[in-house]
């Protein structure tokens, strides 16, 4: 049997992606190739093609070997893994949100106050974003009175957190009411 080869990247997010059909990715079959030429012409045309989205990026092609001995799954595995899933579930959001493709990771620090307290019903929200190319425009939505999330603060006054209302984000039309 010959030698298959694949193509794999590690980010400067230090996640180690394969190449498949539809992209790198953390998951997926990977496309592998049958020759170590074969492979290196088609990662030459990627990253001719993607060179601004793969900066920082190191790749390289590797052949694909026997499989891998499984280690016993640990919690801290299973952990990571569920992250990078919503990692990719939220670029893909984002890509259908905007139409542009996510090209950058920014990890926000999750609020983990166990207590804190209202100021009110959060009447509105305005927002800045350049939703499928129209440029960084200003988008609006008042929320319906029985919609209205609380807007709530930690204790120290360092956090604002949007809790609970009837609403949904939609790619297509932004924020919706749902009554």
């Amino acid at each position: 049997m010959s030698k298959r080869w694949s193509i794999k990247a590690r980010g400067p997010n230090r996640n180690l992606l394969t190449l498949t059909k539809k992209g790198f990715s953390t998951r997926g079959a990977a496309w592998t190739f049958g020759s170590f030429s074969d492979a290196s012409k088609m990662g030459a045309k990627i990253l001719r093609h993607n060179a601004g989205a793969l900066s920082g990026f190191r790749v390289w092609i590797e052949p694909v070997g026997k499989t891998p001995v499984r280690k016993n799954p640990s919690g801290y595995a299973r952990a990571r893994d569920g992250m990078l899933a919503e990692i990719d579930a939220a670029a893909d959001k984002f890509e259908e949100f905007t139409g542009f493709r996510a090209t950058k990771e920014t990890r926000y620090p999750t609020p983990r106050h166990k207590a804190g307290f209202a100021l009110g019903a959060l009447v509105g929200v305005i927002y800045e974003q350049n939703r499928k190319g129209d440029g960084l425009s200003q988008y609006r939505h008042d929320f319906k009175k029985n919609c209205r999330p609380q807007l709530v603060s930690s204790l120290d006054g360092s956090q604002l957190v949007i809790v609970g209302g009837q609403y949904r984000v939609s790619e297509e039309t932004g924020i919706n009411d749902e009554p």
